[in-house]
């Protein structure tokens, strides 16, 4: 079982396409009824989330929309192999590692992208490496900023601090080459957020966060004016004028149809009767607009009890004081503050990245992630057969 879940982040990290198989595998071992589907928060909401767009689609009479709906059916197939994958710190770990390890790949595949780019003349080019979008790589690159940072809270070993090192600074570089200023804010805020709840933190800790954070800074200025000339009060600017048409033309089309919405696509099939200078665009570019406008009050009101739930989760394992809390809660910090100026779900592999991660918080909030010395040889075999479709 362990081959096929590196094979499934292989497939997350490799193509917004490829990201959906492991997705589909989960939905099709239900369908065989080859795992149990746990009846908690996250699958029950995503259940009503699917079923709250698909509704909208038929009703906007939107085929688009419809299959836009079964993404929420791929995140569903996501959250049930991880809720039943991730029983011992080992394999959460390891899975992490792997996922540090290929994203580096795909950050060395965006400054190669960058420098072809530099020879063919377009020196302003963003990267999008393997994510098809330069915020959602900003934002999937400084998830794995975070992911290096808690990995390396748990190394003495100088070689592999090293290696981490290593690994965190080209994340940085592959960030700073997205220019997304949402993602370059939201990581700040999340790595904030990590050591604020970070208990065990150290006056040497807090150093090396000072340090990090005014190296991400001084770097990302630097890169802005070199590439732009232009500081990063002037990126800040720019960026939000540009989304201001959408959020307005964003909130006229919610009070149009404030219930069930446009559907999962409406954004990108009447935005542009509403968002003059922007012309069509997949989403609102806000979180929290995109649920209202896609889905109404109905999908928001889902969505902000999720949200309640993840708070929840993560008041008990900061309670417990679990040391995951700190990863968990910087994760959700990420989607959270560039939810303010984008949609990340929409993005399948960063869709993805936060419901494993949200299905982990609630295996460690109900004492379901067991101490690798301390579970049972038949609860692994057990999982293992839930999961593997004979």
């Amino acid at each position: 079982m362990v081959v096929i879940m590196n094979l499934f982040v292989l497939m997350v990290v490799l193509s917004p396409f490829t990201a959906v198989i492991p997705g589909i595998y989960g939905i099709y071992i239900l369908y065989k009824k080859k795992a149990e589907v746990l009846k908690n928060y996250l699958t029950v909401s995503l259940m009503l989330l699917f079923l709250c767009f698909f509704l909208s689609g038929v009703v906007n009479a939107s085929i688009l929309s419809v299959c836009g709906s079964f993404l929420l059916l791929i995140y569903i197939g996501i959250a049930i192999l991880s809720q039943k994958y991730f029983v011992t710190q080992k394999r959460v770990n390891d899975v992490l590692r792997l996922l540090l390890k290929l994203s580096s790949l795909t950050a060395l595949i965006g400054i190669v992208e960058k420098i072809v780019f530099i020879f063919n003349g377009k020196e302003n080019h963003r990267i999008f490496s393997t994510y098809g979008n330069p915020n959602m790589t900003g934002a999937w690159f400084g998830s794995m900023i975070l992911i290096a940072m808690f990995l390396k809270e748990g190394h003495s070993d100088k070689t592999e601090n090293k290696k981490l090192n290593l690994l965190l600074v080209l994340m940085t570089v592959a960030l700073l080459l997205t220019e997304s200023t949402g993602a370059f804010i939201a990581l700040l805020s999340s790595m904030g957020a990590y050591f604020l709840v970070d208990k065990n933190r150290e006056t040497k800790k807090s150093i090396i966060m000072i340090m990090t954070i005014i190296f991400v800074i001084v770097s990302f200025v630097f890169f802005q004016r070199r590439i732009n000339s232009i500081t990063v009060i002037d990126e800040l600017r720019t960026s939000f004028s540009s989304r201001y048409d959408i959020w307005f033309g964003s909130a006229e089309m919610f009070l149009i149809k404030p219930l069930l919405g446009w559907g999962a696509l409406g954004t990108l099939e009447h935005g542009i009767d509403f968002m003059y200078n922007n012309g069509n665009v997949i989403h609102s570019h806000n979180i929290w607009l995109t649920f209202l406008v896609s889905g109404g009050i109905l999908a928001f009101s889902i969505y902000i009890f999720v949200k309640i739930k993840i708070f929840k989760d993560l008041m008990i394992i900061y309670i417990r004081y679990d040391h995951y809390v700190c990863l968990l809660t910087a994760l959700n910090m990420m989607v959270i503050i560039q939810g303010l100026v984008d949609c990340s779900v929409y993005a399948p592999q960063l869709g993805m990245l936060f419901i494993a991660a949200n299905s982990i918080l609630f295996n460690i909030a109900n004492g379901r992630i067991k101490e690798n010395d301390k579970i049972e040889e038949g609860e692994i075999e057990d999982c293992n057969k839930d999961m593997v479709a004979n």
